[in-house]
């Protein structure tokens, strides 16, 4: 064991003081930079996993917002499907439709025929619709606020559309878009209602809309 101290000293002592100032350095910033990787992927490691559990926590936030966004919706439906139910007189079936609103028809006691109603959660798409039928035909029997739940219904009389079996040719296509363009010829402006030139405005409000729910 002293023979072998002895001979790394004599070694040691052999060497120009330069070559061990450079080794020393190069020694020193080998550990340095070994130290600095290992801090840095240890930091970059809790980093990823604090990221991680952040998203985590903010997915679960997320669902239980839908969650309770969904059941506030269903509760909300339910009870003005009574109210409608108690004030109409009426066994409604609903219809499925994509629409953001809801429809329902059936037979109601007070009006003795059968009924169409919709229930919309924006004002402005219930007048506009009130406004539109008042001006085309007589179906609107009756339209109410549901104070409870915010809801705004039109109650009309039933047209008891049916669905179109058969394949779509262009001929009927065609019928059809006459019939649309007489019902954009025939609807006068009205008080609510978006001119051509407020577009830019309806976009505004439409984008708010969305953002707000």
């Amino acid at each position: 064991m002293s023979v072998g101290l002895l001979l790394i000293l004599i070694v040691i002592e052999k060497l120009p003081s330069q070559s061990i100032v450079i080794a020393i350095s190069v020694s020193v910033m080998g550990i340095i930079v070994i130290s600095g990787l290992i801090i840095i992927s240890q930091w970059s490691f809790v980093s990823a996993y604090c990221y991680l559990d952040w998203q985590e926590k903010r997915v679960n936030q997320f669902e239980l917002r839908i969650i309770e966004s969904l059941k506030t919706k269903r509760d909300i439906h339910m009870q003005t499907k009574e109210i409608l139910k108690e004030k109409l007189k009426v066994t409604l079936t609903q219809i499925t439709h994509q629409s953001l609103n809801s429809t329902f028809f059936g037979y109601s006691e007070i009006y003795k025929q059968v009924i169409f109603i919709k229930v919309f959660s924006q004002e402005g798409k219930f007048l506009t619709e009130k406004a539109v039928n008042e001006q085309l035909n007589t179906r609107v029997l009756d339209t109410f606020v549901v104070k409870q739940t915010k809801q705004f219904v039109l109650v009309m009389k039933d047209l008891a559309p049916i669905d179109i079996k058969e394949e779509i040719t262009p001929d009927m296509a065609f019928d059809m878009g006459m019939q649309l363009a007489r019902f954009h010829q025939n609807v006068k402006p009205f008080s609510g209602i978006y001119l051509n030139n407020q577009l830019f405005e309806k976009a505004k409000f439409d984008s708010n809309s969305l953002q707000n729910e």
